[in-house]
């Protein structure tokens, strides 16, 4: 094994240092970051499907009604072009064959 070999050998191993002290941080950050990520994303998806209900309540932004809204025979979407929304300020007056149903509630 002559000079030149131990040398090589030497000036291989200063650099596997220091790129080993330069980056071995920021990669571990990284794959601590990706699995935290990863497992977040796993365990919110199965939240979700567990705990997500076939019927939600009706809701306009910020506001929820206790209403259900359900419109369709179930095999057909209806598409968002389709549906329109008014809100009034005033206060509405039932048809009486549906006065009896809020009494009910």
């Amino acid at each position: 094994m002559g000079g030149i070999d131990v040398a090589n050998g030497v000036v291989g191993a200063v650099l596997g240092m220091l790129f080993a002290v330069l980056f071995q941080q920021p990669l571990q950050n990284g794959w601590y970051r990706l699995r935290t990520r990863s497992t977040r994303a796993v365990r919110t998806l199965r939240q979700r499907e567990e705990s997500s209900p076939a019927w939600r309540t009706f809701s306009l932004g910020p506001l929820h009604a206790s209403a259900l809204i359900v419109e369709g025979d179930g095999e057909s979407s209806i598409s968002a072009e389709s549906v329109y929304i008014q809100v009034l300020d005033e206060e509405i007056e039932l048809p009486s064959d549906m006065a009896g149903w809020r009494a009910e509630r």
